[in-house]
């Protein structure tokens, strides 16, 4: 066991037991940075948590290690404070500093997400120029469970992923565009 970690490491891989416990990058030097930075970050969470501040500023999902974990946590505990039985809550989400979602008993704001292929302008989504960007930073994402969602119109669903290989879906978004979104 210890020779086949010794090889992985020497090839510069990340052993398939460590794997196991976090699906990070597969090069092991990103790997390493993944964990001490998420690690870093875990004890911030911890001591706003301890204020009980955490759920007051932003968040960044990519410093969990398992943020689906943290949505289904989040999930349960609108659940637990609305008294809305969990398979009827529904992920909900607004667009942008300040903006709310009436509904919600409990709502986080996300910062740092990418966004491929189009780009936020005004609020909304708009395709992308040819000397533009392909991938963008989407602006603060005000995310809740609710009961009841928002109109669909002029609103598309966008799947998010765990990180740019989109390899794992996350959740899926509405997002506000312009014109035709079939």
């Amino acid at each position: 066991k210890l020779q086949e970690l010794a090889q992985c490491l020497a090839e510069g891989s990340v052993p398939l037991s460590w794997d196991k416990d976090w699906e990070g990058p597969e090069q092991i030097s990103a790997w390493l940075k993944g964990i001490v930075n998420r690690t870093v970050a875990l004890h911030t969470w911890l001591d706003l948590s301890q204020k009980d501040t955490l759920l007051k500023g932003k968040l960044r999902l990519n410093e969990l290690f398992r943020p689906q974990t943290f949505l289904n946590a989040l999930r349960q505990e609108t659940a637990q404070k609305s008294g809305i039985a969990l398979d009827e809550l529904i992920l909900d989400c607004q667009w942008g500093e300040g903006h709310v979602l009436p509904s919600a008993q409990l709502s986080i704001q996300i910062e740092g997400l990418n966004i491929q292929g189009v780009k936020f302008e005004h609020g909304k989504l708009v395709e992308l120029s040819a000397d533009s960007p392909s991938v963008n930073v989407a602006p603060v994402c005000n995310l809740a469970w609710v009961q009841t969602q928002q109109d669909f119109k002029h609103l598309v669903s966008c799947p998010a992923y765990f990180s740019g290989t989109r390899e794992k879906h996350l959740c899926d978004l509405l997002v506000p565009c312009q014109g035709d979104h079939s």
